[in-house]
């Protein structure tokens, strides 16, 4: 894989950001994705395009091995889930940046089609890595809410209940922080239960 996929490296390095700038494009006309990004200030667009760039080039490197690539694919699955992506979004995202690879690595001066071969066989393993990550990350949001109903019915007192469901929460990769308060007789905002450095120094 590497002798074949150094030249091709080499030689496509600097096309990578008009790569990623094409793949962006595509999810802009994406409805559900378009939501998504239309929501980022312009900050956060510019680290979501480096960050397609640097997936592009992920997917290129001649020294890409099976664990790193599937870590970072379970990795990206986990962060498309806690976003709000859709299975069906992230598919139809991947098929456009198949045909991304293909028309820019299997036609031109390119006419060695095994380094595409080798990247597209990369993305489908990305797709399967990520879709599986991103169905984990399901099964662990219906076992959290499995535990809330069962506290709610256990709980031998509203601090206990409380508590309780703060550390369930906590327990959940997706949370880094979270409170339960209720109004008092004033009608201010009292906090009762507080989890997660944020919200504590908050």
């Amino acid at each position: 894989f590497r002798s074949l996929l150094w030249p091709w490296f080499i030689a496509l390095e600097a096309q990578l950001p008009r790569m990623a700038e094409g793949y962006y494009a595509e999810l802009q006309a994406h409805e559900g994705a378009a939501c998504l990004l239309g929501a980022l200030p312009p900050a956060d667009v510019a680290t979501v395009k480096q960050r397609l760039c640097w997936h592009l080039s992920v997917l290129l490197r001649p020294d890409l091995d099976s664990a790193t690539h599937q870590t970072g694919a379970m990795q990206a699955g986990f962060f498309y889930a806690a976003c709000g992506v859709e299975e069906v979004w992230l598919l139809e995202a991947i098929e456009a940046l198949r045909d991304i690879f293909v028309t820019t690595l299997g036609s031109g001066t390119h006419r060695d089609h095994r380094p595409l071969a080798i990247v597209l066989q990369r993305l489908a393993l990305d797709r399967q890595w990520q879709l599986a990550s991103m169905r984990e990350t399901q099964r662990r949001r219906v076992a959290l809410l499995a535990r809330l109903n069962a506290l709610a019915w256990s709980a031998d007192g509203y601090l206990e209940l409380i508590q309780g469901a703060v550390d369930a929460l906590m327990a959940h990769e997706e949370i880094i922080a979270c409170a339960v308060g209720r109004p008092d007789a004033a009608g201010r905002l009292t906090y009762e239960a507080v989890a997660g450095e944020e919200f504590a120094d908050y």
